[in-house]
């Protein structure tokens, strides 16, 4: 059993066949479309859009894969997403995907930068990711 306790949010994806790449596994593209999916998820979960947070919209700025192990079709990845830090303009979210409930698959980490896309500007963290995250996600 995987060691996650508290503070995150937990989902589960299942690996298709559309995910596996000439190797026979989870291809690395698909392992970041899957982490974005499970990222649109978690704010949907707490009526959350990023297209638009309090009138912001979000880009990955930075993103960092730790590949762990293999996973296979129709295997069913546990995915645990946390936000683990605030910035001024922009967030971390931090993944850790298991399969089979212990066996490690991945860490993902991404930086998140919020924009005016009308303005072509970043802006300051969103209200609602603040307290999403101090309510959620931040540690004691």
């Amino acid at each position: 059993m995987n060691n996650m306790s508290g503070n995150h949010f937990q989902i589960n994806i299942p690996v298709r066949i559309s995910d596996i790449n000439y190797g026979g596994h989870l291809g690395h593209a698909e392992l970041i479309k899957i982490s974005h999916q499970a990222r649109l998820k978690m704010l949907a979960s707490y009526s959350l859009n990023e297209m638009n947070i309090d009138g912001a919209g979000v880009i990955v700025k930075k993103l960092e894969v730790l590949y762990q192990g293999e996973a296979f079709f129709d295997e069913m990845l546990q995915i645990y997403i946390r936000i683990s830090e605030i910035g001024k303009t922009s967030c971390q979210f931090e993944y850790k995907i298991f399969k089979n409930d212990d066996k490690p698959v991945a860490q993902v980490n991404e930086t998140i930068v919020f924009m005016n896309y009308e303005k072509r500007c970043p802006v300051r963290v969103p209200s609602s990711i603040i307290r999403l995250y101090e309510e959620n996600f931040k540690l004691a």
